[in-house]
């Protein structure tokens, strides 16, 4: 590990080593980090002794939060001023559905109210939900269209299989609203493509919104999967929303959903955090789709310790297509 060597001056009042007690007798900074003694290092470490980032998280963590992290104002914001009249006047009301209306901030926030006042609009009629996950937005689409007076929406989302059971079994959101505000039908991982092909080309005489779920997003090693074969029979998808973790990189899957899918309408998630989403926001601007609605939100009322304090904060955007 290279150490960057500065006088202790330069800490003013940063002296790494302090929150542990690295230093006393003819045990220093200067001795031990500065002039690099081995001799310090007998039941002490050097990462926690000279680490100025280490100290500061450490100082952090005894006053109670993330204090040289926190940021100086933290508040949810919406930009709906370049977007079309009904979805601002939707977002001004901060339209929700009873599913989300707890506390819980991974549903009750404007990105999910994004979500359900896009599935309102007259024209959303499919839409692809990535990944299903606890089904915050899948559950506040299907009721919006629903609730917006018109036949619901198709809702198309892929999950990890133990995951996937857990947000269709007994007591989730969506087996509480199914059969009253949407259907759901699950496509077994064994069931060969032929099988998705022919539940994509039957037809959908319900008027209930259908969530359409399959276990896991398939990795990409031909043009021939489940998600190729269900952007061929579904294309143009009306709206695309992407919400993965920044564990899950999914620019094979994206191309397939931007050249076969052919969505009219991006909603992305989680555009300031590393490894997530920003990445097909700059593609698709340079592209030239147009950014229309933007917003961020909070999670949580209180800091984060440490660094960890720069991801509760959640930016999104929506993107059209060009004409």
């Amino acid at each position: 590990m290279a150490w960057l060597l500065l006088p202790a001056s330069a800490f003013a009042n940063l002296l790494p080593g302090n929150s542990v007690g690295c230093w006393g007798g003819d045990f220093t900074y200067e001795r031990c980090c500065l002039q690099d003694d081995g001799s310090c290092w007998e039941g002490l470490s050097k990462d926690m002794c000279c680490s100025g980032f280490v100290e500061l998280a450490l100082q952090s963590q005894e006053g109670g939060g993330g204090a040289y992290w926190q940021y100086s104002s933290l508040a949810d914001e919406v930009d709906a001023r370049e977007t079309q009249p009904d979805l601002r006047l939707c977002m001004e009301r901060r339209y929700t559905s009873p599913w989300n209306e707890e506390t819980n901030y991974l549903c009750h926030n404007n990105f999910v109210q994004a979500a359900a006042c896009l599935a309102r609009l007259p024209g959303v009629k499919v839409i692809l939900d990535v990944f299903l996950g606890g089904a915050c937005t899948a559950s506040a689409m299907a009721y919006a269209s629903l609730d917006a007076g018109r036949r619901g929406a198709e809702i198309l989302s892929f999950e990890l299989p133990e995951k996937l059971s857990e947000s269709t079994g007994a007591g989730s959101r969506l087996a509480e609203g199914e059969g009253t505000w949407w259907e759901i039908l699950q496509v077994n991982h064994t069931e060969s493509l032929d099988e998705l092909q022919h539940i994509l080309v039957e037809p959908r005489p319900a008027v209930l919104p259908r969530l359409l779920l399959m276990p896991s997003l398939p990795a990409v090693d031909s043009s021939w999967n489940s998600l190729d074969v269900l952007c061929q029979h579904r294309r143009p998808v009306d709206l695309v929303l992407v919400d993965t973790s920044p564990l899950v990189m999914i620019e094979k899957e994206w191309m397939i959903i931007e050249a076969v899918c052919k969505p009219r309408r991006a909603l992305l998630a989680n555009l300031n955090l590393p490894s997530a989403s920003a990445w097909i926001w700059q593609r698709l601007v340079r592209l030239g789709w147009r950014q229309t609605l933007a917003g961020h939100y909070v999670l949580g009322d209180s800091p984060w310790p440490h660094h960890s304090e720069l991801r509760r904060v959640r930016a999104w955007a929506l993107l059209e297509a060009p004409s």
